[in-house]
């Protein structure tokens, strides 16, 4: 069906137009970087971390590739390559590289000093050299296992990482905490692929291990106050992590495997998560073309966690930047029946959350308001599915009014339980209750009148959600991810460019990989977790289209 745009041109023997980075200083500060288009336009790329370059013009077209004479993973690599000249001469007086660490020399004399971990009393022996000019270093001398107890992984010296006291540190930050949180909402993680199998497994490629020292390094620059994409240590370990991607595109054999692909899927998720729109699309290009020459993300022989991987980067890009996926995929099948704490608003049940609500431990007021939001992501589902007529319209439209109404007369605290209740079983947060009733609100008003969330849910209503769904604690979401991620959905888009963006970018990216491979085996699967998170995500894709479309506006 043509929708007045133009018909999307053939991916081969296409590439990227490509573009160049610059580098501008401004007053002695820390400079930004430029991407310059071949039609002469300038956009910054490196901004405050709380900035989004939010461009929809950046955005514009970005399924659609302008046919080029050179292969596109070519045109990629140049993207790269510009990348790091522009960032080496950004930083050229202030990059911390791997293999040294810069201290005062008023600060150390000529003697040795013991590094100790606090964590596992082993020891490093460095010792302060003072060249002949210059400020003085710390030279590696000896080392000892950092990593002797707690760790599925390989000491420092046996992994492709050069074993320096700030690697070391960095390796060790990601592995014991960062890593924590990627299938777990409050850092507790249960037995899981990612953590058990993946994490030991990536550790071991010279890549992946430098793309986590980075974000290690991009963590503690904030913890430091330190804004990450101005850190002149991270920014030594993204220049060292592209450059090695960039060899690795360089190899015919290397260009499209399962390392390749993970390290850019890691690069997109990191430049996702710090706002930087123009990269992200330019990584996702990447990707594409590497994935088109894989032979897409259905083809036999690619990782099932790495093809879970590159399809979550897909789906959260896409409910960010409220835009198409780029990436066409077999859909699982959603069984009739799946675990109880999965049940989400977004998908139909067999039960009804007004019939679980003990099990999920949350109010009957709750239960019947979650009814309410799938029965109406149903009916959106069914209206994009069928065609347009006025009476199903005014059918649907009449239902959602009259929700709307409803959950507007609604009190926006429950009642408190009864003695008897509350002596018998914990009681139900009622915090969860008025997220969810906020939430509903939000995503009603978009329904009924087409409007993407980015615009109905105003910088007020994001407040008053955010001040009460952090009054539920992290292991009691984690208890209903599939309510969870719903309500963190309706707040993505508007949270964009804003102070909240990060950490609601965090949840839903920790929320959706603990259903979709946290209770997976060996092998990465768990067929019926996936098969909820990606239909979820899936029909979301679907209702945000619909908004956007404005078929039937009233």
């Amino acid at each position: 069906m043509s929708d007045g745009r133009p018909s999307r041109p053939s991916l081969n023997a296409t590439r990227y137009a490509p573009v160049k980075v610059l580098s501008t200083p401004h007053n002695g500060q820390p400079t930004s970087n430029v991407i310059q288009t071949q039609a002469g336009k300038s956009i910054s790329t490196v901004q405050h971390v709380d900035q989004e370059l939010d461009n929809d013009e950046a955005w514009e077209d970005i399924s659609y590739l302008m046919p080029l004479p050179k292969d596109p993973v070519s045109s990629y690599q140049e993207l790269l390559t510009s990348m790091v000249t522009a960032l080496d001469d950004e930083h050229q007086n202030n990059l911390l590289w791997e293999s040294e660490i810069w201290f005062d020399a008023n600060d150390y004399g000529d003697e040795a000093l013991s590094y100790h971990d606090g964590v596992d009393s082993s020891t490093m022996q460095s010792k302060i050299v003072k060249p002949r000019s210059g400020a003085p270093r710390l030279s590696f001398c000896k080392m000892e296992s950092l990593y002797s107890r707690g760790l599925s992984v390989d000491p420092l010296h046996y992994l492709p990482i050069y074993p320096s006291v700030q690697n070391g540190e960095l390796f060790k930050l990601f592995v014991n905490l960062i890593s924590k949180y990627v299938v777990s909402l409050d850092g507790n993680p249960s037995p899981n692929y990612y953590n058990n199998t993946w994490v030991p497994r990536a550790m071991r490629s010279r890549l992946l291990s430098h793309m986590a020292m980075f974000t290690s390094a991009c963590y503690q620059a904030e913890a430091q106050r330190v804004p990450a994409l101005q850190s002149p240590v991270a920014t030594s370990f993204k220049v060292k992590s592209i450059t090695l991607l960039n060899e690795m595109l360089s190899d015919r054999k290397m260009a499209t495997s399962d390392e390749t692909i993970t390290a850019v899927v890691y690069f997109i998720t990191n430049e996702w998560y710090w706002g930087i729109t123009n990269m992200v699309k330019e990584h996702l290009k990447g990707l594409q073309e590497i994935v088109r020459l894989r032979g897409g993300v259905d083809v036999p022989g690619l990782t099932p966690f790495v093809r879970k991987m590159i399809i979550l980067c897909d789906y959260h890009i896409a409910c960010t930047y409220d835009k198409e996926l780029c990436f066409k995929h077999t859909l699982s099948s959603l069984p009739p029946r799946y675990p109880l704490h999965l049940n989400t608003p977004l998908l139909p049940s067999e039960t009804p959350f007004a019939t679980i609500s003990s099990a999920l431990n949350i109010t009957q007021e709750t239960a019947l308001l979650l009814d309410d939001m799938r029965f109406l992501t149903n009916a959106v589902i069914h209206q994009t599915k069928h065609p347009f007529t006025e009476n199903s319209h005014l059918k649907f439209t009449t239902t959602a009014a009259w929700i709307r109404d409803r959950i507007a007369a609604l009190p926006e605290e429950t009642p408190p339980p009864s003695i008897l209740s509350s002596s018998t079983t914990i009681s139900p947060n009622p915090h969860i209750y008025t997220t969810v009733l906020l939430a509903s609100r939000i995503y009603v008003s978009s329904i009924l009148i087409h409007t993407p969330l980015s615009e109905s849910c105003t910088l007020a209503d994001l407040n008053r959600i955010w001040n009460t769904m952090w009054r539920v604690t992290l292991t009691q979401w984690k208890s209903i991810p599939g309510i969870f991620i719903w309500v963190l959905l309706v707040i993505l888009q508007a949270s964009r460019g804003r102070e909240h963006g990060r950490l609601v970018k965090s949840m839903l990216k920790a929320a959706c990989y603990l259903v979709a491979v946290g209770q997976a085996g060996e092998d990465g699967l768990d067929e019926v977790g996936w098969a909820v998170v990606e239909g979820a995500l899936e029909r979301w894709v679907g209702v945000t289209a619909w908004m956007r479309e404005g078929r039937g506006v009233i």
